[in-house]
Parts: C-alpha cells; sequence; structure tokens
C-alpha cells in the first residue's frame, strides 16, 4: 500500500493526479489500510492487473509482488475462518460442550445424593439446604442493593478487618520481640568472645612473665 502510494507520488508528489486518484480515489493510504484482510485486500486485489501492466516498471515490480501478498493474504484468510468455525464447533458441539454437559451432569448427581441425607437417620437435623452448600451459586449481577444489606455488609467487613488488623499488630509485635532477641543473642556471642580473646591473650601475658621469671 505505502510503495503503490511512493510510486505514484515519485517525481511529482501530486495526490490530485488522475493516476494517484485511479488507486485511492479521495481516501488516503491509511484510511485504506486499517481494514487489514478487510477492504484494503479487496482493494489490493484490484489493483493487481493494472499494476502488472503499468508502463513503469516500478509498478509492474510492485504488482507482482501484490500478487503474492493477496494470495498469502487469501490464505490467511482462508485459516482464520477454518480456525474461527473450528472454535465455534468446540464450544457448541464438540469437546468443551462435552465437558460441560458432563460436570453438570455429574453435578447434578451429587447434588441428588447428597439431597438424600436429609432423609436417613444419620442425616437427621440437617438443613434443607445442605446439598446446596457443597456447590458455588453465581451471583446475579442485577441484584437489587438494599441500605441494609449494604450497611450489614460494611458491618461484617469492618469487623474482619478489625480482626485482621489485630492478628496482624500481634504478628508484628512477636516479630519484633524475635528480632530483638536474636540481636541480643548476637551481643552476648560478641562478648564472650572478647572476653575468651583477652582471656587467652591474658593467659599467654601471665605464662610468659612466669617463664621471665624463672630465668
Amino acid at each position: 500500500m505505502d510503495d503503490v502510494a511512493a510510486a505514484l507520488l515519485y517525481g511529482n508528489n501530486d495526490r490530485t493526479s488522475a493516476e494517484f486518484r485511479s488507486f485511492f480515489g479521495s481516501k488516503q493510504p491509511h484510511e485504506i489500510k486499517r481494514p487489514i484482510l478487510g477492504e484494503e485486500l479487496e482493494t489490493v486485489r484490484a489493483w493487481i492487473p493494472v499494476l502488472k501492466s503499468s508502463s513503469k516498471p516500478l509498478l509492474v515490480e510492485l504488482g507482482a509482488r501484490g500478487e503474492a501478498l493477496v494470495e498469502n493474504a487469501d490464505a490467511a484468510v482462508g485459516a482464520l475462518g477454518a480456525a474461527q468455525q473450528e472454535f465455534r464447533s468446540f464450544r457448541l458441539t464438540g469437546g468443551y460442550s462435552k465437558l460441560v454437559d458432563a460436570v453438570n451432569t455429574g453435578r447434578k448427581t451429587v447434588h441428588g445424593e447428597l439431597g438424600k441425607l436429609r432423609h436417613q437417620p444419620e442425616g437427621k437435623g440437617l438443613p434443607a439446604d445442605f446439598a446446596d452448600g457443597f456447590f458455588r451459586h453465581e451471583t446475579r449481577r442485577n441484584k437489587k442493593q438494599t441500605l441494609d444489606a449494604v450497611r450489614a455488609r460494611l458491618s461484617a467487613l469492618t469487623a474482619e478487618l478489625e480482626k485482621e488488623t489485630a492478628t496482624l499488630a500481634a504478628l508484628e509485635a512477636k516479630a519484633k520481640r524475635e528480632e530483638e532477641a536474636e540481636q541480643a543473642r548476637k551481643a552476648l556471642e560478641a562478648e564472650l568472645a572478647a572476653a575468651e580473646q583477652a582471656r587467652a591473650e591474658l593467659e599467654k601475658k601471665t605464662a610468659e612473665i612466669k617463664a621471665r621469671l624463672k630465668k
């Protein structure tokens, strides 16, 4: 697209010339390039015979290059269409659809078996929605919000936040105590090492003095 425009404008840079308008009309190159593999492809496809029959060698060369590019683009469009169809089949009737059906069937079976527990001696006292508690339920996004419901959720979240804040403070305090204890231990170890070194030096000095006294 850009190469064709550059070749047509070479030497005169006249976008109003008949030759330039025969390819681009009233549009600019960037406007035609926007719908990739759509309008651009069909536009370039129509250019190929015109370019190849041009009296200008550069345009003929661009026509040959464009013909190969159009063939590649057609192959890409075909591959895209096939991939889209394969994806639709996978979602609607293929592996994905079968997996969803199998999962839903299994869910219903398990839900039914759990529901039966309420009617057995060992399930006495179980709530009516016992089986529902084992499965996630999608929350309706358009569920009407009420002031009391929002306040209740906010109160619960506030209580949870206060609880977690207290837990965090306790953990931080514990970590600080452990760090201080570790620092104190290291300080004592350093003090002990210094004392032992001083004792060793003192013992060495004492031995030297005793040796001199014996002479």
